[in-house]
């Protein structure tokens, strides 16, 4: 069921509803960001293919036609759709009703947000990917589209499905984390029904203008509406943009949305666009600005976020968010490119971070070592002939010497007692080279300059996190250097497995379902009922054809890092990287726990088929010599002792 809300003070509102356009095929490139598509098997030129996407429908007090808003793709050529007004309240919904197409307004202040993106490939829905390129021009990426209903619609038959809106709410901080709702109407007249989605606020934009959300979406749903659950109840927000895409064909598990104040602020700007609203659309529309034409003026949510949560001790999600993102930073390597994420250890900027960041490669990649006389003879004799069909795996490839130090940023304490974001140098202090994926790093002193001071996140002590609890992944993944989002991004998700090992009974691996992308590495894993670290975020889990599945990842327990906690809190003259190379050492995966992370199959001692083949075989020579003597004796009559067929002579029959 929708949500059901208070009704506005200006009495409008918002329903989501549902668009089904028809286009030629040759024209829609299949299912894009704007909506799903489907033809024929074999569609013919200037084939018609249906696409279905959401909008939000704005009705006024007054009861005229609704208008509707989208940032959905529809087809090219096309300005007329249907539109289906879903119920969530179990009447008979309302029967489609055309619509025209009367304006589309450029949203400027998103499409800036997204520039640093677009130049590196990246692009929503079936936008150009040439945007960036030297030479190309920038296509426009996000245009909200404006379709004027043909006929009014009840407002007091669909009071329930209407949606309170907050126009004037700009994104902040205190969204990170949060709390979020996609609603949306994804599959038209086949399912006149509202889908709803659950997920957080995983990032803001730098400069505003887009929501990152990690929350599960359906290509039809671009269009629908963002809802965060308020202090007052879930307000809609924000309209959900077109999938999310890049040019390496990377599985992105997040979407991007536009926040409401962004949209009404690109309406009054497009004058073709205001043109065409009524007064009462206007008005709703001018709610987000002291007075028309200058800056929208912002009236905050009322979510419980307190920054100054963390400090009192509170355990609310938006200071767990806060405390979570303060010690997570990202480091990356200006000679090949390469980024990570790091966990900050103490104020004093000791950082731990995979070894892969600095090695160029992990162990888990690496094939495990072959011992010279693996499959043959104890006694140094022929190999068997399964040992010679025996695939060899190739050699090791060497590690390169790791580089002596890297670059980074992250949230640092100023003499106000706030946090802001500052450019640091990290030294490199310690490299794992064993079967732990794990490096030691210390921020830099800037020269001539005060010491930066870090915000370490609290570690989990005692058992470890059961499956089923709720956790955060914390970390920059999939953008790097250069994003416009504000920090690390969060993503939701649940403890899927504690995997221990066979002979040691420790955890040896944390398996979460929350969404992990290139760049994660050496995130947190955090418990969000807690607000403690769990797991160092290591690796992910790719497909036979490379594709990454987000959803199915694992970290290093805090356990098997604890040992960083008495290096770091030691005094200067007592600290010892060889002491910790042992301590890490016996934290090391063993041979069981190095099969875990490879996710190599486990070694069934079951009976082999050609064994058994082979014993049938011999079994059935056995019974055909026996036939044969017994056809002897029958015609020839008993023969002689001496001449009888010994066992060891049936044996050598059989082979």
């Amino acid at each position: 069921r929708a949500p059901h809300l208070a009704a506005m003070d200006l009495g409008s509102s918002l329903q989501v509803v549902s668009l089904q356009a028809f286009g030629s095929s040759t024209t829609n490139g299949g299912s894009g960001g704007g909506g799903s598509s489907s033809s024929s098997s074999t569609p013919a030129v200037g084939a018609l293919a249906c696409v279905v996407f959401s909008g939000l429908a704005l009705r006024t007090r007054d009861g005229g036609s609704p208008l509707v808003l989208t940032l959905a793709e529809e087809p090219a050529g096309i300005d007329r759709v249907s539109v289906f007004f879903p119920s969530t309240s179990g009447r008979v919904p309302h029967p489609p009703l055309p619509a025209s197409l009367v304006g589309v307004a450029h949203v400027n202040k998103a499409q800036a947000a997204f520039q640093s993106l677009a130049a590196r490939g990246w692009r929503c829905g079936r936008g150009s990917s040439t945007a960036g390129k030297p030479g190309s021009a920038a296509a426009p990426v996000f245009l909200l589209r404006l379709w004027r209903v043909d006929g009014a619609v009840a407002q007091s038959q669909d009071d329930d499905d209407a949606v309170q809106v907050v126009w004037a709410a700009r994104p902040e901080e205190a969204w990170i984390g949060a709390s979020a709702m996609l609603l949306a109407a994804p599959f038209g007249a086949a399912l006149a029904a509202c889908a709803v989605t659950r997920g957080v606020v995983s990032n803001i934009s730098s400069p505003d203008g887009l929501l990152l959300l990690d929350m599960r979406r359906s290509e039809g749903s671009t269009g629908g509406g963002v809802l965060l659950d308020t202090g007052a109840g879930p307000c809609l927000v924000a309209c959900l943009a077109p999938a999310l895409r890049s040019n390496s064909s990377e599985t992105v598990a997040l979407s991007v949305a536009v926040p409401l104040s962004v949209l009404a602020n690109a309406l009054l700007e497009d004058v073709a666009c205001s043109r065409v609203l009524r007064q009462e659309e206007k008005e709703v529309f001018r709610t987000s600005f002291d007075s028309p034409g200058r800056p929208p003026e912002i009236r905050p949510l009322s979510l419980d976020s307190s920054r100054s949560s963390r400090l009192a001790g509170r355990s609310s999600r938006g200071a767990v968010a806060s405390a979570a993102r303060l010690g997570v930073v990202l480091l990356w390597l200006e000679t090949t490119g390469s980024w990570a994420s790091a966990i900050v250890v103490s104020e004093t900027g000791y950082l731990v971070t995979c070894a892969h960041l600095l090695t160029g490669r992990s162990w888990m990649e690496e094939p495990p070592p072959e011992d010279d006389n693996e499959g043959g003879q104890a006694d140094g004799g022929k190999d068997t002939l399964a040992d010679v069909l025996k695939p060899k795996r190739p050699p090791a490839a060497r590690r390169p010497t790791p580089p002596k130090r890297c670059r980074g940023r992250g949230q640092v304490l100023q003499p106000d007692g706030r946090f802001a974001e500052a450019t640091f140098d990290a030294d490199v202090v310690f490299v794992h080279g064993g079967f732990l994926d794990a490096a030691l790093l210390r921020v830099r002193e800037p020269a001539g300059g005060r010491r930066l001071v870090f915000a370490p996140l609290p570690w989990h002590r005692g058992p470890p996190p059961a499956e089923g609890v709720e956790v955060w992944a914390v970390g920059h993944g999939l953008f790097g250097p250069g994003t416009p989002w504000h920090g690390p991004t969060i993503t939701r998700g649940h403890v899927a497995k504690v995997a221990r090992g066979a002979s040691s009974g420790r955890v040896a691996v944390l398996q979460s379902s929350a969404a992990v992308h290139r760049g994660c590495s050496g995130g947190a894993l955090v418990d969000v009922a807690r607000g403690t670290l769990v797991g160092m975020v290591t690796t992910n889990v790719k497909q036979q054809d490379g594709a990454i599945m987000p959803h199915v990842n694992f970290s290093l327990p805090t356990d098997l890092l604890r040992p960083l906690l008495d290096f770091v809190g030691a005094p200067p003259e007592r600290q010892s990287t060889e002491a910790l190379r042992r301590a890490w050492d016996a934290c090391a995966a063993d041979e069981y726990e190095q099969t875990l992370w490879r996710l190599e199959p486990e070694v069934l001692d079951l009976p082999s088929l050609v064994e058994e083949r082979k014993r049938l075989a011999l079994r059935r020579l056995d019974e055909l010599a026996g036939e044969g003597q017994a056809a002897e004796e029958g015609v020839f009559g008993e023969p002689p002792a001496e001449s009888a067929p010994s066992s060891s002579a049936s044996k050598k029959l059989s082979a």
